[in-house]
């Protein structure tokens, strides 16, 4: 008699089986293993972007301008006809270039701002991988061929109007006052909530003309926003994992534009609302005033604090009301972000306010 060599197909067939049992068993643990790779890499970026703000400002004397640079306006003042002011709308991420190894960009974007250049094309058009979360879906590019960016500066907690001083450490560089720019830098000295208790840094996920109307990376479209809108009445705009009335136009997508700071929405956040809640712009997509982080991390998204530090937020912290509309020290929502009190929205809002003369932690 021959002795049978081989496998009969039963057993090839339960072996496969078997092989196929172990792969389903195990792919969930390869799975959290490499999102956990990604969230390491995610903070270490917004860590390397805190620390680049905070060698600006040890080389400067002020955080970098989220808009309007005294570098472009005063050259405004001095008539240079090429210099169109909403070009001067640069973002703080320009001028931190040279402290994550993008010398070439920054000289580029100079010169193009110099120029009256456009801030989605050039040195605007690259992508510094260090603006990319790696957990992030939507890669880019982004509005005409722009470079996209995951992470964003905090204006605080209250939204603050183009040409207004934020209540956090980013604000513009300069004020128009009767046609003539003047300067208006954050310093570190006026961060007197504490750096460690202020937060800095944030990130966002990045819209893109196919997931504008859905959650969780889309952003609605209000009819009529301003500083004073609860952001529960963003939330009313949401149906299932759609927005009921998405924006009507590719042109503010956010994140879309790392280059650009135009009514907040592409490179900066408030505090006002919890991470990964609804966010929404103006009735014709400009100004982005509930704002907030947002990640593709499970249970909240990550944040840099004035200090350097690196803290994720949970998106269960403590936001305070968010029905209830920002008022003004005197109670009304007329020039709502001229309110100068502790914060409304909880320990988020104050994380956000640099001198609420509040002392918290997301800890």
């Amino acid at each position: 008699m021959k002795r049978r060599t081989g496998f009969t197909l039963v057993e090839l067939l339960a072996t496969i089986a078997i092989i196929g049992l172990l792969v389903a068993m195990l792919l969930p643990a390869v799975q959290a293993a490499r999102e956990a790779a990604r969230r390491s890499s995610c903070a270490n970026n917004i860590k390397q972007l805190g620390l680049a703000v905070l060698s600006y400002e040890s080389a400067n004397g002020f955080l970098p301008p989220q808009g309007a640079p005294w570098q472009f306006c005063s050259l405004k003042n001095q008539g240079v006809a090429t210099l169109d002011v909403r070009y001067a709308e640069v973002s703080f991420l320009l001028w931190l270039m040279p402290y994550v190894e993008q010398q070439s960009i920054f000289d580029r974007g100079v010169s193009q701002e110099m120029s009256g250049g456009v801030l989605w094309s050039g040195a605007f058009a690259q992508q510094p991988s260090v603006l990319l979360c790696p957990s992030e879906i939507n890669r880019g590019p982004g509005f005409l061929g722009a470079g996209c960016t995951n992470y964003r500066c905090s204006k605080g907690d209250i939204a603050a109007p183009p040409g207004t001083r934020s209540r956090g450490p980013f604000s513009e560089g300069s004020v128009s006052v009767g046609g003539t720019w003047a300067p208006s830098p954050v310093r570190a000295a006026h961060i007197l909530d504490g750096f460690s208790s202020t937060v800095m840094l944030g990130e966002s996920m990045i819209c893109t003309p196919a997931t504008y109307a859905t959650l969780p990376a889309g952003v609605g479209k209000l009819g009529a926003i301003d500083p004073s809108t609860a952001p529960a009445t963003c939330w009313a705009l949401v149906s299932g994992n759609q927005y009921s009335v998405p924006i009507s136009a590719p042109n503010y997508l956010p994140g879309s534009i790392w280059g650009r700071a135009w009514y907040d929405t592409y490179t900066s956040f408030y505090t006002n609302a919890a991470p990964n809640t609804p966010r929404c712009v103006q009735d014709y997509d400009w100004s982005a005033y509930i704002n907030p982080v947002s990640s593709y991390h499970s249970g909240g998204a990550f944040a840099a604090m004035c200090d350097g530090s690196v803290r994720f937020i949970s998106n269960d912290i403590n936001a305070g009301d968010p029905t209830q509309p920002q008022v003004n020290n005197n109670g009304t929502t007329s020039a709502a972000w001229t309110y100068t009190k502790a914060s409304i929205r909880g320990v988020w809002g104050a994380m956000g306010s640099i001198r609420g003369r509040e002392v918290v932690s997301a800890e």
